[in-house]
């Protein structure tokens, strides 16, 4: 079944959540999985330029030509979220909103902006905006993306995680798909639409990703 290297690991991850479905015990936390699924993507998308050679190609393709440090703030944004790194958080929040404001035709800030601003709802890291507000914002952002472009998968990965936060299964595994089919080689999309479907009990579905 797992015949492309890329998806390999991933399918391992889902095989482990099959054994635990039939009774068979962990010896790692979730957690741990987790964060290992976000390592072996990094590595897996820097090593074949996935990142850059994508936005450069979206970016052609738009006529869009951001600003030097619009550019950089994105590079690191997808470093903070490849990295988790939340001593970058606060930093990376808010070189997006100004790289929005400079740049807005430039999707994939919009996009990640969406990831950050989520961020900040769900470890309450806004002073005077409640969870579902923050949460709605990111939304907002995500959907500036799309409108902007269309075929920007970054922006449907931070749809789904975002509606996943808010309880809204179905729609999670919708924006998922369309992260995976927009670009069916990008590992971290792969990897959370597979377990989005175990979540949900659709286990047959999830194997072959």
């Amino acid at each position: 079944i797992c015949k492309e290297r890329i998806r390999l690991f991933y399918c391992l991850i889902v095989t482990v959540f099959i054994l635990n479905d039939k009774g068979f015990k962990m010896s790692f936390s979730l957690e741990f999985i987790f964060r290992l699924i976000g390592a072996v993507a990094g590595a897996i998308g820097q090593k074949y330029g996935i990142v850059d050679r994508e936005i450069d190609a979206r970016l052609a393709a738009l006529g869009v030509d951001p600003s030097f440090d619009s550019y950089v703030c994105v590079s690191r944004a997808l470093q903070w979220r490849r990295a988790m790194n939340a001593g970058e958080t606060d930093r990376v929040f808010d070189c997006l909103e100004a790289a929005v404001l400079r740049d807005p035709d430039y999707a994939t800030a919009w996009a990640m902006l969406a990831f950050v601003r989520m961020d900040y709802a769900r470890h309450d890291r806004y002073p005077d905006v409640d969870r579902e507000t923050g949460l709605l914002l990111a939304r907002e952002a995500a959907l500036r993306a799309i409108s902007v472009d269309p075929q920007n998968y970054e922006a449907y990965k931070a749809l789904s995680h975002i509606e996943q936060i808010r309880g809204n299964f179905d729609e999670t595994i919708t924006y998922a798909r369309k992260a995976v089919d927009l670009n069916p080689y990008a590992p971290d999309a792969l990897a959370h639409l597979a377990t989005r479907l175990v979540y949900r009990g659709k286990v047959e579905e999830a194997y072959p990703l």
